[in-house]
């Protein structure tokens, strides 16, 4: 991984050595010595702001988890989903810090990236230490883009894909725990249409099925009887089962995710899958997560009744449903808070040296007269 980060940032710079794309090898060598001065000015500063905190990260919250409350379901995600998983259990093991910092992987290409803007910050006024800096720092900016989210995806479409599987999610823990209506319209005698088929070793015998191949075998007189009757037939629609809806359930703010968790809450007292006085909301103290996270906290609240010693829903099912339903909402509360947590001092660091590297290459082409 070293040896090929360094050969894309070296072949990435080598179109653009040459004094031709200065206008020729004075201005070439104008525009590197130029550049090679202001490098000691606000890209060095930024440089060594960088040094710092390269070994020191943000510190977590302790009023958080720590850990998923919720253990993911083992149905099949898609990348996106995978990539949500992946950011929503760093978040939770860092407890509010960076999901780079909990990868081991993205710790190392972090430091790479370092080694290598230390290599660059050191260089010598070399003729040709105006070219390929915006490849250069464009291959940079990349990874360090992976570090933040992962595998090149951006946030938007990462949570986008988990809001979507959380609400099917959703939708079936309530399918799961809704009752099964009773059947209202049964009328005393179904028709049933018989097929008589003489056997060929006995022709004088008849041997009368049904079409639901049950090997009903009806006498004569009813044969007579369910042919003058009208069949009884039930509305299409059976009143008792709910109506379908096309709604999709809003997640996008705290509040709508803790709605979401309260309709699934209610959904299993209704059914009678758990008491409602075991779900009631439990108050919390000021110093705990619930006065910013409070998806969070009600979900640590619910998770003794689905999970552990003392589960109170005794249907698997119901029980497996329910669980990860909230596993996923749990998931997307921690992609929600993602963009909106301190931003990390490190990568920030990193990107203001970024720009002041471009910046200071700009002017270095327009004092050389490029």
């Amino acid at each position: 991984m070293a040896r090929f980060l360094s050969l894309a940032v070296f072949a990435c710079c080598l179109p653009l050595v040459t004094g031709v794309a200065y206008g020729g090898e004075s201005a070439a060598a104008r525009c590197a010595e130029e550049f090679h001065t202001l490098l000691k000015g606000e890209p060095s500063k930024a440089f060594a702001a960088i040094k710092p905190l390269r070994d020191v990260a943000r510190g977590g919250d302790e009023r958080l988890p720590g850990r998923l409350l919720f253990g993911p379901s083992g149905e099949r995600r898609t990348g996106d989903e995978v990539q949500a998983l992946r950011v929503s259990t760093a978040l939770a093991k860092g407890q509010g810090r960076p999901a780079w910092v909990s990868s081991a992987n993205s710790r190392w290409i972090v430091d790479r990236v370092i080694t290598d803007l230390t290599d660059f910050m050191g260089q010598g006024p070399s003729p040709y230490l105006c070219g390929g800096v915006e490849n250069y720092v464009a291959t940079l900016r990349k990874y360090v883009d992976q570090v933040s989210v992962g595998g090149g995806r951006s946030l938007e479409d990462v949570r986008a894909a988990q809001a979507k599987r959380t609400r099917n999610s959703i939708d079936r823990a309530h399918v799961t725990m809704r009752p099964v209506p009773a059947p209202r319209y049964a009328p005393e005698l179904r028709p049933i249409a018989v097929i008589a088929s003489p056997l060929k070793s006995h022709p004088s015998f008849t041997l009368r099925r049904g079409f639901d191949d049950t090997n009903l075998m009806l006498p004569i007189s009813m044969k007579k009887q369910i042919s003058q009757e009208k069949p009884v037939y039930g509305p299409r629609i059976d009143p008792g089962l709910p109506i379908r809806s096309d709604r999709a359930i809003p997640l996008d703010t705290d509040q709508n995710r803790l709605d979401a968790v309260e309709a699934l809450v209610e959904a299993a007292v209704e059914g009678g899958f758990l008491k409602k006085t075991d779900v009631a909301v439990v108050d919390v103290q000021p110093e705990t997560a619930a006065a910013y996270r409070p998806v969070l906290s009600r979900l640590e609240n619910l998770r003794p009744m689905l999970i552990g010693t003392d589960v109170r829903i005794d249907d698997r099912w119901t029980r497996k449903s329910l669980s990860a339903a909230l596993s996923e909402i749990e998931i997307l509360d921690y992609l929600a808070h993602a963009d909106t947590e301190a931003a990390d001092p490190l990568i920030s660091a990193i990107n203001a040296m970024f720009a002041a590297v471009l910046e200071a290459r700009q002017t270095a082409l327009s004092n050389a007269g490029s």
